[in-house]
C-alpha cells in the first residue's frame, strides 16, 4: 500500500493525512499497539475509568 503525501494545513503546524487506509498499514498498526501498551497509556486510561465511576457514583 503506498502512503499518499502528508501536507500542512494550520498555522500551528497541524498534519493532515489524505489516505484513507492510514490507519490499516502495518506500521500504524504497530505503533497503535506499543502506544497502548505504555505506561502513559495505561495510566491515562486508569484515571479516565476512576473520573467514570467518580461521577456515575456522584449521580446516585
Amino acid at each position: 500500500m503506498k502512503m499518499k503525501k502528508i501536507y500542512q494545513t494550520t498555522n500551528y503546524g497541524s498534519l493532515y493525512i489524505e489516505n484513507s487506509d492510514f490507519f490499516k498499514q502495518e506500521k500504524v498498526q504497530q505503533m497503535i499497539k506499543k502506544l497502548m501498551q505504555s505506561e502513559l497509556f495505561k495510566s491515562i486510561e486508569r484515571e479516565k475509568m476512576k473520573r467514570k465511576s467518580q461521577k456515575a457514583s456522584c449521580e446516585s
